[in-house]
């Protein structure tokens, strides 16, 4: 995959740094989780597939013996490898590569206790890569499908509302997955593809999480995501960024803005 970024690399194209520079991390009690439900150790080998930076990976590095990360993206894999080299953690496989190519991948990923996709699973065709990891996973181990960021039922923090009245003022109505593509979001539930899928007894578990972020977590968290990145909006970056500024301190002149979301695990297990 050398040369110019396939078209699931190109999604998120210069976002790297915002992604790691802003974008909260996830909380411990996720990892908790995975490891009491999946019986991670120290021999353990884990998938991260749609790696990013490596939010997941650098975390969960800790708990295993080996994670293998893919990623489409060689912006993101050259920030998770630094994170890495920063941490002084030494057993990731780093792989350019995407959902897509799992079959003709399968001899360097090798046999996995789990796979987990961090707010990455709705890029892939997600029936075929669980058949594909179906038989990439060792009885006992299994998948796990990770999102995070939506907000408590009935708590939905208003200035969020009025940060997509600011994208829509600039970018127009349909939502953007980078340059040259639009956002379709998939008509089915995880959820209902996961019980579908060879894997077996699924179970969701939920974190609650309160986070206050700082006007510019929020500015730069935009520029990190698909749909609001500095190639996206282009020349109209700037006027983007003071328009939203001004919108978020005339909401809330503290520049503090709290919401309560939660963390969403979906899990399956191959029997």
């Amino acid at each position: 995959m050398d040369g110019e970024p396939s078209g699931a690399g190109r999604i998120f194209t210069g976002t790297a740094q915002y992604y790691v520079r802003y974008r909260p991390p996830y909380p411990a009690g996720l990892f908790n989780v995975l490891c009491e439900k999946f019986g991670l150790n120290a021999n353990s080998r884990v998938l991260d597939l749609g790696c990013g930076p490596g939010s997941l990976t650098i975390p969960l590095s800790a708990a295993v013996g080996m994670i293998i990360a893919v990623d489409p993206s060689e912006e993101m894999l050259a920030e998770a490898k630094k994170l890495a080299v920063e941490k002084h953690i030494g057993n990731v496989t780093w792989i350019k590569g995407e959902s897509s190519m799992l079959p003709a991948l399968s001899d360097r990923i090798g046999d996995i206790d789990l796979t987990v996709m961090g707010k990455s699973f709705h890029w892939m065709d997600r029936e075929r890569t669980l058949l594909d990891l179906y038989s990439l996973t060792n009885p006992g181990g299994g998948v796990a499908v990770i999102d995070d960021g939506h907000p408590v039922e009935g708590s939905s923090a208003p200035w969020r509302d009025l940060i997509w009245v600011v994208i829509r003022r600039w970018l127009g109505e349909e939502r953007r997955a980078g340059v040259d593509r639009v956002y379709a979001h998939p008509k089915e539930e995880h959820a209902l593809i996961l019980k579908r899928s060879p894997f077996r007894d699924y179970e969701t578990v939920v974190i609650p999480v309160t986070r206050t972020s700082t006007l510019d977590e929020l500015v730069g968290g935009l520029f990190s995501a698909s749909y609001c990145s500095p190639p996206v909006l282009g020349d109209l970056k700037d006027g983007f960024e003071a328009d939203l500024r001004k919108e978020l301190l005339s909401f809330e002149p503290s520049g503090r803005y709290v919401e309560k979301s939660f963390v969403d695990i979906k899990m399956a297990w191959k029997r």
